[in-house]
């Protein structure tokens, strides 16, 4: 792990020391002393070893954390404004209400991270692994999401006015909520996503065979235009979805009677022989 400090004065780089001398004796300073807020601005830990590190509050603005392992790492309420975290390994890491804007995601690996109510605005996340993550609420305004992938996440409640989604993968995610205003969805994969109250009013580069693979649209404001194809095309997204026990017990209903449909024709043929 490559460690410097290029700024921040003795503290940080006392700061700085403690970490460098390991997760685990770091993580019982840390316990030892929960009023102390590390001071790590502007610190260089390239392909840091800082697995399940207790960095939550820490002080990491401008910090180069490139190539790090963060895997479960706690950076609630972190600030990381303008840091570096491109290839980054963040898998389960709790980011929660961290300040990331302006941070370089790019192909950072943030699968099953939560990031709810992070200030990710005007962030790099081009290329990033979010499966499945947590991302309720944040601000993710201006955005660059290019082929992100958004796979099953979370986004419900999220601010993504002026974001880029080119090319993202968003199947089968939650965007209950989410403000879409202005986004660029040219080429995004929207199949099963849960567009529920969402608002994509003046969204760019978005197509109507997009739109009707998501999987509802009720309640979710559109632009006239596209509301008129939607209406046109695929009535059944704009109404209240059903419960999923409802449609799994008439998907059952479907089965018994296809089942008892055929034993009687086998009773019959039976009966005919």
């Amino acid at each position: 792990m490559e460690l410097n400090q290029r700024t921040g004065g003795a503290e940080g780089e006392d700061h700085l020391v403690l970490l460098a001398s390991g997760v685990q004796y770091w993580n019982e300073w840390r316990r030892q002393n929960p009023e102390m807020r590390p001071a790590l601005r502007r610190a260089v830990m390239r392909d840091g070893l800082l697995a399940k590190a207790s960095l939550w509050g820490a002080d990491l603005r401008g910090a180069d954390l490139s190539g790090s392992n963060l895997l479960r790492a706690d950076l609630r309420e972190a600030d990381l404004t303008g840091a570096n975290l491109d290839h980054v390994d963040l898998f389960c890491a709790d980011l929660t209400r961290a300040k990331l804007t302006g941070a370089v995601l790019t192909h950072a690996e943030l699968l099953e991270a939560c990031l709810k109510e992070a200030r990710l605005r005007k962030a790099n996340l081009e290329g990033a692994y979010l499966r499945m993550a947590g991302l309720q609420g944040a601000d993710l305004r201006e955005g660059g999401l290019r082929r992100a992938d958004l796979f099953q996440a979370d986004l419900a409640g999220a601010d993504l006015r002026g974001a880029d989604l080119w090319t993202a993968d968003l199947r089968e995610a939650s965007l209950v909520g989410a403000d879409l205003r202005q986004v660029n969805l040219m080429r995004a994969d929207l199949t099963d996503a849960d567009l529920t109250e969402a608002n994509l009013k003046e969204a760019r580069e978005a197509t109507l065979e997009q739109l009707v693979r998501v999987k509802t649209l009720y309640r979710c404001r559109l632009d006239a235009e596209w509301m008129e194809q939607i209406e046109a095309r695929a009535p059944w997204l704009l109404e209240e979805p059903k419960p999923e026990e409802d449609e799994q017990k008439e998907e059952d209903d479907v089965e018994a009677d296809e089942v008892g449909g055929e034993a009687e024709g086998s009773t019959e043929d039976e009966e005919g022989g």
